[in-house]
């Protein structure tokens, strides 16, 4: 996979690369629209049916974003959500996020047209530190569908945050079903650095921390249509994510854990 790395500048901002189009850094003031039904609580499974069949306007294609100061890039609407901060990390620079207002949205799913796909995220979650900052919190969600007609179609990485610690969450739902990959048991410390990754293919979705693999499930998921996406931040604005997020890779296939890329 190729990676785009751009030379930074005076102003801190974001960039974004996803496959051939790029989203850049976006005014505080620009707002997203938010889905119109809220959030529920309890995950539900979808109801039984073939997905529509779904034509991607384009191949789908491996893609990497990178926490970085400098120009934006592309045509796709990036929003920028309260004041993320560009801070330095052993990784390079890295987006940081509040867990009360902070995050990034944008319209294309990155996982569009793809019947296998690995999503990988280097990223570094912190201690709660406030009543407002919740323990279920969202990393990455793509999502089918637009703002105005949300289908709840779509792949999310989460967090769960107890008190010091935290353990992974990740859940896909098709047309045809719904799963979620956690277990409470597996806890790790925050404010470390971690490579986590969901991998879909073949009918089975697995996730992994560091190359290790924690749990993996069976699933049919059928390609996604192109839609919108959010980092930090549940797309209607709720499970903020606290803590800080240096890179996002999406593949189309399967890659084997020796491929993922890891802390060692």
């Amino acid at each position: 996979m190729s990676r785009r790395f751009l030379e930074p500048v005076k102003k801190q901002c974001l960039v974004v690369a996803l496959g051939s189009a790029g989203l850049g850094c976006a005014a505080p003031a620009q707002q997203v629209a938010e889905a119109a039904a809220p959030a529920t609580a309890a995950r539900q499974s979808a109801p039984a049916g073939a997905a529509a069949p779904c034509a991607p306007a384009v191949a789908p294609t491996a893609s990497t974003w990178i926490a970085d100061a400098g120009a934006g890039l592309g045509s796709a609407a990036a929003v920028r959500l309260g004041e993320p901060r560009v801070e330095p990390s052993p990784h390079g620079n890295a987006l940081c996020f509040d867990g009360v207002d902070d995050g990034l949205a944008f319209d294309q799913n990155p996982i569009a047209g793809m019947s296998q796909f690995t999503i990988q995220v280097l990223f570094r979650p912190d201690a709660i530190g406030s009543r407002q900052a919740p323990s279920e919190q969202r990393l990455v969600h793509f999502e089918q569908g637009s703002a105005s007609t949300p289908e709840n179609l779509r792949a999310l990485i989460e967090t769960r945050v107890v008190g010091e610690q935290w353990f992974l969450d990740t859940y896909l739902r098709a047309a045809r079903g719904s799963r979620a990959l956690s277990d409470p048991e597996k806890k790790h410390p925050v404010g470390r650095w971690y490579w986590v990754a969901l991998s879909y293919g073949g009918g089975t979705m697995r996730q992994y921390i560091d190359r290790q693999l924690e749990l993996e499930g069976a699933i049919p998921f059928e390609p996604l249509c192109s839609g919108r996406a959010s980092l930090g931040v549940r797309l209607n604005r709720v499970s903020w994510f606290k803590g800080c997020l240096r890179e996002l890779r999406v593949t189309p296939s399967v890659l084997p854990a020796a491929e993922l890329a890891a802390l060692e």
